[in-house]
């Protein structure tokens, strides 16, 4: 039955699949959560209520939701129950022979040797795995971590040897093991002869671009492949900043511009019928070879493709249907993808080349050529669609996004043109393709400047929640937005005006609440004392989701909170300064919930009960214990151990005075985290010629009378944290070191007091924020 149209001649979108993919992606995304026993009876749950009396397209739900459980079941019984996964639960030593299912991924590490170190995660699909006691041969997915040494020249679809240990993965990934190492791989083949030839156009158009214009050296290879190696970090913040780093990620967005190009010019060279189509997807094909054929890729290019023939042909009557087929069949081949912002991005980017490239594409082409009018409306069309996934994921809204893509929308087709013609002819005439790049750096040089100038307004960015609720609120506001400009257009001009008044009240008061001064955790925060009672537990800021916390409290379940209101996921490095239990007692409630990779402990194992209790939540993880001159780099973060210099015995609290004492540097912000020293080790720390001016210092021992104004004068800090609990039998802090403290224009900050206390960095201030 063919759709019904609409009164002023515009036919009805056929959103029937609407229902089945909302079901297959709420179960692909619950799915890899349950249980199997679960598992089973949700799949026979939903398989029998397919077959009651409902509607036809609730009962195709039902059953598409069935299979999606069913297929996630089998991948895990299949991932779970081989050879990969129980030498992970013993944590065994293994040799593995594997091929890079993606290009190795480094960050910044933690290292407790004489230099920092970089860390490296791969994506391997295990062939075969070795251990002394035997040899089998596998076909398992796992996830490489560790040392980024030798890891430079492997590539995706090669083949390596690496030794490593294997752990359990999280349930959620679809993963057998992750596989720690520090030995570098041995490359065993070079890859198919196809990714050769790819990697050899990827590092032609990387060679040229490199003597290009600054801007667009690192950007072009970003912008055309999603090659970031070479993007300065300054340029990829002002490229989040200014709205425009989905620019630097290969998305449906990019698919679609080679192919409108590809199709333009075989349609100029009178290409037509089928020729046309196969000229298409051999473009395609190849432009899925040049930037890796890795999962995210091949989804892009699904996407695009199905967006353009939509826009190009079926527009708003064939594409939604397209697009909800596509989306159907790729969560039942791999139902993870419902975990992933990627395919969400991809979604929603087709989705706006569907309902406003096509028509943004006519509009555009009254004013210039349509080449132009196509690019500009499929880059502008994608920006739009995805602005709430970009916002949910950045925690920030780029308040200058929408004019910072309008100025670098003409720019991007041309540039991710040439780009990929440089990198096609790069191997056979690398003269030709250096001076296409020579063409290509001009827009890529525009895009880099948008950027540059958009971040460095005062106003680019606002904080805004993230994850699903800040997705949901941007999405809220676009499509309200997007009801008064068609009310406006529409209807009546005063009711429009008065709608949109109370719209804009609404949502002024909305953002005032949610984005006000009392938004937690505040942009830009440093460190976090975080108010866990007469105790310590300091928070260090070391990106997004990751922190360096030291000490953890008195009690699991305010630390525990502390840290799920900062978002912290994963803490590379927790130190704990000395085994007492008001600094070491909230441990097993943060190790349950977040990943914990190296304990920094004290030198002194007393007390003997708190050490062996700290022994026995952290389990596995490693213990490495603090000694001055251990550094390193995490994220943001540059930490140093300084102290204890050496145990010192009966001048006062042994275990106190063998504190571990840290300084670090953040963002321009010098850390000076002191445990509980006392006189004795801050002296000590003098005596040894130790630079100990800090910014921020963490008071000593909750701020007790015992301390030594030597190493006061020494530090010479601007602000001072103090952690204490409320009405404290022990007087903490001591009046007369608070009235120096002021005495001396230190601006002090207690948990007693304000409760939990963020230091803020904002330009070249720093200010503190408070949450009770």
């Amino acid at each position: 039955m063919k759709p019904r149209l609409k009164g002023d001649g515009e036919e009805r979108l056929d959103l029937r699949l609407l229902p089945g993919v909302a079901m297959a992606w709420l179960c692909a995304w619950l799915a890899p959560l349950l249980p199997i026993p679960v598992a089973i009876a949700t799949v026979c749950a939903l398989a029998l209520a397919a077959l009651l009396r409902f509607s036809p397209w609730l009962r195709i739900s039902l059953a598409v939701g069935s299979v999606v459980v069913l297929v996630v079941m089998l991948r895990v019984v299949a991932i779970a129950h081989g050879p990969v996964d129980d030498l992970a639960s013993q944590h065994r030593l293994v040799t593995i022979e594997a091929t890079l299912t993606s290009d190795p991924r480094f960050s910044k590490g933690t290292s407790f040797g004489a230099l920092p170190n970089e860390q490296v995660r791969v994506d391997l699909r295990v062939s075969e795995v070795s251990t002394y006691e035997g040899q089998w041969r596998v076909r398992t997915p796992v996830v490489a971590i560790g040392d980024s040494a030798g890891w430079r020249e492997p590539r995706f679809g090669q083949t390596v040897q690496v030794r490593g240990q294997l752990s359990p993965a999280g349930s959620a990934e679809p993963i057998a093991a992750l596989l720690f190492t520090s030995d570098p791989p041995q490359l065993l083949s070079s890859g198919p002869a196809p990714l050769q030839v790819s990697e050899q156009m990827r590092q032609g158009l990387h060679d040229a671009a490199a003597s290009t214009r600054p801007g667009a050296a690192g950007l072009l290879p970003a912008l055309v492949v999603g090659d970031t190696s070479s993007l300065t970090s300054q340029l990829e913040q002002d490229l989040r900043d200014s709205g425009l780093a989905h620019l630097t990620a290969v998305s449906g967005a990019n698919v679609a511009i080679v192919l409108v190009s590809v199709l333009f010019v075989a349609r100029w060279m009178r290409v037509r019928s089928y020729w046309l189509v196969s000229t298409g997807l051999v473009a395609v094909g190849w432009f899925v070879l040049l930037a890796r054929p890795q999962p995210s890729v091949v989804r892009a290019a699904v996407m695009g493709s199905l967006g353009i023939i939509a826009v190009m042909s079926a527009g708003r009557r064939g594409g939604p249907r397209l697009l909800l087929a596509a989306a159907l069949v790729l969560l039942l081949a791999d139902p993870w993808l419902a975990r992933s912002w990627g395919f969400s991005l991809s979604v929603a980017a087709t989705a706006g080349l569907l309902f406003l490239a096509t028509r943004w594409r006519v509009t555009f082409a009254r004013r210039m050529p349509q080449l132009v009018a196509d690019g500009l409306a499929v880059a502008l069309a994608a920006q739009i669609a995805t602005i709430p996934l970009s916002v949910a994921l950045a925690g920030q809204v780029a308040l200058l996004s929408v004019p910072a893509n309008l100025l670098a929308a003409p720019a991007v087709p041309p540039a991710t043109v040439l780009g990929a013609a440089a990198a096609a002819i790069a191997p056979i005439a690398p003269l030709v393709s250096e001076w296409l790049v020579w063409l290509a750096q001009w827009p890529t040089e525009w895009i880099a400047i948008v950027a540059q100038r958009t971040a460095q307004t005062s106003i680019a960015t606002i904080p805004w929640p993230d994850s699903y609720v800040g997705g949901l609120l941007a999405t809220i506001v676009i499509l309200t937005s997007s009801l008064v400009v068609r009310w406006l257009r529409r209807r009546d001009m005063l009711r429009a005006l008065h709608v949109g008044i109370a719209m804009v009240v609404a949502l002024c008061l909305l953002l005032g609440f949610v984005l006000g001064p009392g938004r937690w955790p505040p942009r830009g925060w440093v460190v976090v004392a975080c108010d866990v009672g007469q105790g310590d537990g300091l928070v260090v800021n070391a990106g997004e989701g990751v922190a360096m916390v030291v000490d953890v409290g008195p009690d699991p379940v305010l630390m525990d909170r502390c840290l799920e209101q900062l978002g912290v996921e994963s803490i590379p490095i927790l130190v704990l300064t000395h085994p007492h239990a008001d600094h070491v007692m909230g441990l097993p409630a943060v190790l349950e919930d977040r990943d914990v990779d190296t304990l920094l402990v004290s030198p002194l194992t007393e007390p003997a009960e708190q050490v062996e209790a700290i022994d026995r939540w952290a389990g596995d993880i490693p213990q490495v214990i603090a000694t001055p001159g251990q550094h390193g780099v995490l994220g943001d973060i540059q930490w140093e151990v300084i102290g204890p210099v050496r145990v010192i015995r009966g001048e006062g609290s042994d275990p106190n005075n063998a504190s571990v004492v840290l300084r670090l540097e953040v963002r321009g912000i010098t850390l000076l985290l002191t445990g509980d020293i006392e006189p004795a080790a801050q002296r000590a720390l003098v005596t040894e010629g130790i630079d100990l001016r800090a910014d921020v210092l963490k008071v000593p021992h909750h701020g007790s009378a015992d301390q030594d104004y030597t190493f006061w004068q020494a530090v010479q800090p601007a602000v001072a944290l103090v952690s204490a609990g409320e009405d404290n039998t022990y007087g903490h802090p001591d009046p007369e070191l608070l009235e120096a403290l002021a005495q001396a224009n230190v601006v002090v900050g207690r948990t007693d007091v304000d409760g939990a206390v963020a230091v803020v960095a904002q330009e070249e201030t720093i200010r503190m924020s408070f949450r009770s």
